[in-house]
């Protein structure tokens, strides 16, 4: 229990997001709770949900609406609110689109 809790510790703010509300406030009832970002600028910010696991914003969409819902939307319905969507797009900050300056690779890799 002791290595659980350092290594929560060590998971920086920025990954905290992607635990349930649980991993905080020990309460069952906020296992399925995630912090939810803004929905501005959604359609440039693939992939999509606190894993990554889904790739496009149509299929985010149909996710959504079965698991949330419990409803299967038709294609018009997702391309409707897809639209919406887009609709919130805007400039992203330059920071946002900078690839981060990597270390040097090393010149070689033990093999094991």
């Amino acid at each position: 229990m002791d290595e659980e809790i350092a290594l929560r510790h060590l998971i920086d703010s920025r990954f905290r997001s992607a635990l349930p509300r649980a991993d905080v406030t020990d309460n069952l009832g906020d296992l399925y709770v995630f912090r939810v970002p803004s929905l501005r600028n959604v359609a440039m910010t693939a992939p999509y949900f606190h894993d990554g696991s889904v790739a496009t914003l149509p299929e985010a969409v149909r996710v959504m609406a079965r698991v949330q819902l419990g409803l299967r939307l038709s294609a018009p319905e997702v391309n409707d609110i897809v639209s919406f969507l887009d609709s919130l797009t805007g400039d992203l900050p330059a920071e946002f689109a900078t690839a981060p300056i990597l270390p040097p690779a090393a010149a070689s890799v033990p093999q094991h």
